[in-house]
């Protein structure tokens, strides 16, 4: 398993951001719908994602961290696992890594100061059997690398 995270740091680490850059100051618009939910980093000891693969890599300029997906789960619902990784602030010392949702795709929609907003779509089967998906954003809080925990809150 530390080999896993191992090959996602280097990645992490090798991969330039894509696509266009994120607006900074839109952060500041979005307002929480509820309570932020607090995300621990993981224990990769009990991690099992051993046959995944970083399917793409979004630099942040909020810290020095970093949005990748890994593509693993089921394609054709949430297949895309999205992780939030702060990097070490001594060269000694591994990725912080979030695990943050389960979704079909996502997106870097705005940064701010200590925070990015994030598009996501994500799916679900309901009580009828049929798939259902949803367009949400979400504020997600980037910590400093000393921290053990962060935040996600959906947003308005």
């Amino acid at each position: 398993m530390r080999m896993l995270i191992v090959c996602a740091a280097l990645a992490l680490a090798a991969c330039a951001p894509d696509g266009a850059a994120p607006k900074t100051a839109s952060a500041a618009q979005a307002t929480p719908a509820g309570p932020a939910e607090t995300i621990e980093a993981r224990n990769e000891a009990s991690d099992h994602h051993r046959d995944t693969n970083v399917s793409r890599v979004q630099g942040l300029q909020t810290g020095d961290a970093k949005l990748f997906g890994v593509v693993g789960g089921d394609p054709a619902i949430n297949g895309e696992y999205l992780y939030l990784a702060v990097a070490p602030e001594a060269p000694d010392d591994d990725f912080k890594v979030y695990k943050l949702g389960d979704f079909n795709e996502w997106a870097l929609e705005s940064e701010s100061e200590g925070s990015v907003v994030i598009k996501v779509s994500r799916s679900w089967i309901d009580d009828a059997g049929e798939i259902q998906t949803a367009q949400e954003r979400y504020i997600v809080a980037v910590p400093a690398w000393a921290a053990t925990t962060t935040t996600i809150a959906k947003a308005q």
